[in-house]
């Protein structure tokens, strides 16, 4: 069996791979060489559990953040790019919220970054973080189950 975080990580990156602009440019790291943009990366944030809520007896329940960071390299219209990334990893998203998994119970973004442009370069390049949550479910007894 594989840890849920793992499986949610790999249906996140699923749902963004294929994206309009970005296309197959979706990996699971914090940083992609400068030649390959514009592109997604997907890293897991924290993995709290949920005290105090009403999960049934054995279960689990935990709020999961990661993020997807896109990267870009153009020399004009950076943040209209950038807009075209969030509208489209929006979608993809948030067309389903539970990414296919039956221990999923909801998803939501929780917040865009601004644009971090650096213009040092003959093409300049950006970043922008959008931070999303997931709520999910495990057995008491293992993360896997």
């Amino acid at each position: 069996m594989t840890n849920r975080v793992e499986t949610i990580m790999e249906a996140v990156a699923a749902a963004v791979t294929g994206l309009a602009t970005t296309e197959t440019r979706v990996q699971r790291a914090r940083a992609w060489p400068v030649s390959s943009l514009p592109a997604l990366s997907v890293f897991q944030g924290e993995n709290r559990v949920l005290e105090g809520e009403d999960w049934p007896m054995g279960v689990i329940g935990r709020e999961l953040t990661f993020s997807i960071v896109s990267q870009i390299k153009a020399i004009t219209n950076l943040e209209t790019i950038a807009n075209q990334i969030c509208a489209e990893v929006y979608a993809a998203l948030t067309a389903d919220r539970t990414l296919g998994l039956s221990y999923v119970f909801d998803l939501n973004l929780v917040s865009d970054s601004g644009l971090d442009i650096e213009a040092e370069q003959d093409e300049p390049t950006a970043r922008q973080v959008m931070t999303w949550a997931l709520i999910y479910e495990h057995s008491e007894t293992s993360t896997e189950a």
